[in-house]
């Protein structure tokens, strides 16, 4: 049991304990619990952004949404769809290509990086060149705030502009205002092909000219990353 909650550790510091919810009810059920008895709870998708931010004093509760992960609603005609905050991006990429769409948003270790959790630590990739950041696509939004209370902000469509956009309040939050449970994004057609080119040269200096003059060209490329020799050597 110890090992098991070392392995929900933030920063060094062990949760006293660790849930695992499946329906929203469950989670709203715990949070207004742990109002009630003042205990110190943080959010958990898959675990890939728990370095960001400060050190916690205390980890009393940590909840795991990794099994709060269903697709909620999913219209490709309406290039939309609604999910639950725990579902992993290549799972939610998996669903969504079957229906010939696709979410414009990437995080590092996608297989395990959650919606929840992406948007908490607005996380993104090389990606973010051509396409944006999440907070771009993210059209609705459901919170659990601090004291267990549901809110919703946003719509289900994509002409969906009224008020202040509370999604992007949330998105980079990074939990402090509350626990994201659910999100609607606008999607794009998957795309026909696409593909990645990889080079390598003399130098750094190189390596960035090379790369600013790629992006004055036409047909420049949707993402671009320049690492060094150590990074590219564990690229597959």
């Amino acid at each position: 049991m110890e090992e098991s909650l070392q392995g929900y550790s933030i920063d060094g510091v062990a949760p006293k304990a660790v849930v695992r919810p499946q329906h929203r009810q469950e989670i709203v059920d715990v949070i207004k619990w742990a109002a009630a008895e003042g205990a110190a709870v943080f959010p958990w998708g898959g675990g890939t952004q728990v370095c960001l931010g400060g050190v916690p004093d205390r980890v009393d509760l940590v909840m795991d949404l990794s099994r709060y992960n269903r697709v909620i609603d999913y219209q490709p005609a309406d290039l939309t769809a609604s999910v639950e905050a725990g579902i992993s991006l290549d799972s939610l990429q998996r669903e969504l290509a079957q229906g010939g769409k696709f979410l414009a948003i990437e995080a590092p270790m996608s297989a395990r990086a959650t919606v929840g959790g992406i948007l908490a630590s607005n996380a993104s990739g090389p990606l973010r060149f051509g396409y944006g950041l999440p907070r771009d696509w993210l059209i609705g939004i459901g919170v659990v705030n601090a004291r267990g209370v549901e809110t919703k902000a946003g719509g289900k469509v994509v002409k969906n502009v009224t008020g202040y956009d509370l999604g992007k309040l949330y998105t980079g939050s990074m939990g402090t205002l509350g626990i994201i449970t659910e999100a609607t994004f606008k999607l794009i057609p998957l795309p026909v092909a696409s593909s990645a080119l990889a080079a390598v040269f003399p130098s750094m200096e190189a390596a960035v000219d090379a790369g600013s003059q790629l992006l004055k060209q036409v047909y420049a490329p949707h993402g671009l990353q320049v690492v060094d020799s150590s990074v590219a050597q564990r690229l597959d």
